[in-house]
């Protein structure tokens, strides 16, 4: 993409939001009838190393020997500054309105700075285009009397014809006549990414399963989509009120984005003699929707009692095959189930769910919903889930000695040290952290999605070393984008990944293998980066620092 497509879009999609001319400082060209913005590059098309990655690339030399070299890739990036300009005028022949032009450009860049943070942001980075920052919004009035105008553009030939309001100066002379122009500029600095990482409101595919009716699964994009399907009353509301939590976590994410996307799908009331019965019910449901929707990954539901809640837990452990059922051509579509329980001591040991607990009177805050609302946009990078925030979850009324039993059973909750509210653990229901599951499952698919590319993208991937080390090389791209991710750690001199990789050789592989163009398997190990959940700090205060 250049770097006048990206200009294009942006200025584009500002002119239609505002419905005023968009132009570029500087130009020689008519006088424009305010309001208008005008639009400044203060470092076009600049490269950063705040979003570049490191990779390896292999090739093969003409000894035969595999290479490796260590690659940077940077990420390109551009600002831009924009004003908006407008003056103090009648807003029509008869004199019956006046307009202030410094509320006028005060209310033109709220609304371009809204555009921004808001609309334009998806638009554009649908086209690989991300505004990364928007910088706040400075005051840059100047008033521009009739002389100083002229001779403004006197002074520099290119102003000729127009009024450049960032140009003008106060003129220092006793002002003439009443026909003073008051100008109010205001900066907003855009700073644009192009093609960076995806975004993650975007990345993590979530499934809210309701239970109050058949209803296909559907993708939402906002709670006035829900509502028409799932309205905020009678048996849909818990359903409602999950989407509600997982999209409404607004500025107590630490995410630069929030989830605005997820699938939400209906069934009927699972029945049966008794809850446990009803469980295996949900579950039969859950499998048969898998059958003709399978691309998800998070699974709520609102379904909170102990039966469901743990039946849930086994289905989704059970969502990853095995070595020998992948090799028998089962596809991997592995889950992982977010619930929410008020039973202080309920035992689940199961690795693919997370359970948060709080009061029972507090069930219809949705804590699981506002949990992964809260953390999930930062995926697929690699977060701690503790020390989390959720907004709209009450902290829940606890014992110490209940908080010690949830935190032995894996369980997370809302505690409150120090006055500092925030989610506990951070956890998987056998006590593995929620980002290295998170995590390894991500590893795993962006591999798999690697190799199917080399596969496909190639006529032939031939049965020698050097074809050995084509498809070697989606592994490599895969652990580095890990690496790029939080994921595995790097090191400290290198700012490399801390993985290996073994790769066969042609002269490894069986007679067998080789007549079935079976490939030896590729080994590779790899240092989590993990994350500090907890400190201690020693010292010592003296009267005096002499020794």
């Amino acid at each position: 993409m250049t770097f006048t497509e990206i200009r294009n879009e942006l200025v584009n999609s500002l002119h239609g939001a505002l419905g005023i001319d968009v132009i570029l400082s500087d130009q020689a060209s008519p006088e424009r009838d305010v309001p208008f913005l005008i639009y400044s590059i203060t470092t076009p098309y600049a490269p950063t190393g705040e979003f570049g990655s490191h990779y390896q690339k292999q090739t093969t030399g003409k000894d035969g020997k595999i290479y490796i070299e260590d690659q940077r890739r940077e990420q390109p990036s551009a600002t831009f500054s924009f004003t908006a300009c407008s003056e103090n005028r009648w807003a029509d022949e008869a004199h019956t309105a006046y307009i202030f032009g410094e509320d006028e450009a005060q209310s033109i860049v709220e609304k371009a700075v809204g555009h921004l943070l808001h609309g334009a942001y998806h638009d554009l980075a649908d086209k690989g285009i991300v505004i990364a920052e928007i910088t706040n919004v400075g005051n840059r009035t100047t008033l521009i009397v009739d002389e100083a105008a002229p001779r403004l553009r006197r002074e520099n030939p290119l102003h000729q014809g127009r009024r450049a309001p960032r140009f003008c100066h106060r003129d220092s002379r006793p002002q003439r006549n009443e026909k003073g122009v008051n100008t109010m500029a205001k900066d907003v600095i855009v700073v644009v990414n192009i093609d960076a990482k995806p975004k993650a409101s975007e990345a993590l595919d979530i499934l809210i399963l309701s239970t109050a009716g058949a209803k296909d699964i559907k993708t939402y994009r906002s709670l006035e989509e829900v509502a028409a399907d799932f309205p905020n009353s009678g048996d849909t509301e818990k359903t409602y009120r999950k989407v509600a939590a997982l999209f409404n976590q607004g500025k107590t994410t630490l995410a630069e984005t929030l989830i605005r996307k997820v699938k939400v799908g209906g069934i009927a009331a699972p029945t049966g003699s008794d809850a446990a019965a009803k469980a295996k019910a949900l579950v039969e449901a859950v499998e048969t929707i898998r059958e003709t929707d399978n691309d998800w990954y998070i699974l709520l539901t609102d379904q909170d009692g102990d039966d469901a809640v743990k039946a849930l837990c086994a289905w989704a452990e059970g969502t990853e095959p095995t070595e020998a059922e992948l090799g028998a051509g089962e596809e991997d579509h592995r889950k992982f189930y977010f619930g929410q329980t008020s039973n202080k001591s309920l035992a689940v040991t199961n690795r693919r769910c997370a359970l948060i607990c709080t009061d029972s009177a507090k069930l219809d805050e949705e804590a699981d919903a506002a949990y992964v609302g809260n953390v999930g946009p930062f995926y697929p990078q690699s977060v701690t889930w503790k020390f989390k925030r959720p907004q709209g979850i009450s902290l829940p009324n606890f014992t110490n000695a209940q908080r010690d039993a949830l935190e032995e059973a894996n369980i997370n909750f809302l505690t409150d040290e120090y006055k500092k509210i925030y989610v506990k653990n951070g956890v998987c229901c056998d006590g593995e952290f929620i980002d290295v599951q998170m995590g390894a499952d991500y590893i795993a698919q962006y591999m798999r999605e690697e190799l199917y590319s080399i596969f496909l993208n190639n006529a032939k991937v031939p049965y020698t070393d050097a074809g050995f080390a084509l498809i070697a090389s989606g592994v490599f791209a895969a652990l580095n984008r890990a690496t790029d991710l939080g994921i595995i750690a790097t090191d400290p001199e290198s700012d490399a990944g801390v993985f290996t990789v073994t790769v066969p050789k042609r002269a490894d592989a069986t007679d067998d293998e080789a007549r079935a163009r079976k490939m030896p398997d590729i080994v590779w190990e790899a240092q989590l980066e993990g994350a500090v959940h907890s400190v201690k700090v020693k010292g010592t205060l003296r009267a005096t620092l002499s020794a």
